[in-house]
């Protein structure tokens, strides 16, 4: 743990607050910049996203082996966002659970302390460095959040260390793009059309599929280099069953980001814009196709001793 300390009643990581840190795909990120973006993308995300990402947070909860576990279960999540997700499963928790909720964004743990009973404790910090001693927990979860963090691999070894030996992990990250139209249409659309980001939209310094570029093999090969000796992962998809290709633009185009980019085009291309998404949202519908997030679910086990 590198100097955390505890301010207010919330856990502030000091040493990669105010720094740029490399990434694997040679890029880089930095903390202010997801506190910036998550938390002025906080009510959008409890109220657009938060149902849609759902599945995938029960199928987590599912392999994380809560049945038949003793009283005090340690459990930490990373990047609960607003909480909502999590107050649905608490029923699925063992009696006596210890869980521990964390967020980066300011605005995301005040919304989660908000919705959660008291007895979920919550608090900030980044995946990449937590501040919690080792062999601390015995499950970890983390919903679409680890291709976030500035670093993949920190965030890898960070979850092993915190870990007891035979702890178990269940994460889901952003998976094959090739499968995820419903993050892929806009910017292909706009690239056809010769429409840049501006300011206001500036786009990420990587793509949150940068994790999943690498392939299933590789991603397992990490977790099994760092700690972890046994890994399983599989894909699905989520998707909010779109007929419409109208409906799927005007959502689409709804987020924070997307509203700043539209007020900085002309009314022609705001319009080509909304046209072209619409076009190509049906064109995927009428082919039966599935307007969906394409999701890695990956479990794992940590090394026992």
């Amino acid at each position: 743990m590198q100097n955390a300390t505890v301010e207010g009643g919330e856990t502030v990581v000091r040493n990669h607050v105010a720094k740029k840190l490399s990434t694997s795909s040679g890029k880089a990120t930095t903390l202010e910049g997801l506190e910036a973006k998550w938390s002025k993308m906080s009510t959008w995300y409890a109220e657009s996203m938060q149902m849609w990402s759902q599945p995938g947070y029960q199928v987590l909860f599912s392999n994380l082996r809560l049945q038949g576990q003793p009283a005090g279960l340690r459990i930490l999540e990373v990047g609960c966002g607003p909480g909502d997700a999590l107050l649905r499963c608490l029923p699925q928790l063992p009696e006596g659970s210890k869980y521990t909720a964390t967020d980066y964004s300011t605005v995301m743990v005040a919304k989660a302390r908000k919705v959660l009973p008291s007895y979920i404790k919550v608090c900030r910090a980044s995946g990449d460095d937590l501040p919690f001693s080792s062999a601390s927990f015995d499950r970890y979860i983390s919903n679409l959040c680890l291709m976030l963090v500035p670093s993949f691999e920190k965030a890898v070894v960070e979850a092993a260390r915190v870990l007891s030996p035979g702890g178990v992990l269940a994460v889901t990250l952003w998976g094959d793009r090739s499968s995820s139209p419903y993050f892929t249409i806009k910017p292909k659309v706009m690239k056809a059309l010769g429409i840049a980001p501006t300011s206001s939209s500036a786009a990420p310094d990587r793509s949150n599929f940068h994790v999943a570029d690498r392939g299933d093999s590789e991603i397992r090969k990490l977790f099994l280099d760092r700690g972890f000796d046994r890994c399983t992962l599989f894909h699905s998809r989520l998707a909010k069953g779109h007929l419409d290709g109208k409906e799927f633009a005007e959502e689409i185009l709804g987020d924070a980001r997307s509203r700043g980019m539209l007020k900085d085009l002309s009314k022609k291309d705001q319009t080509a814009l909304l046209t072209g998404i619409t076009k190509e949202a049906d064109n995927m519908i009428e082919q039966g196709i599935p307007l969906a997030l394409d999701v890695v679910h990956l479990f794992a086990r940590r090394a026992v001793a």
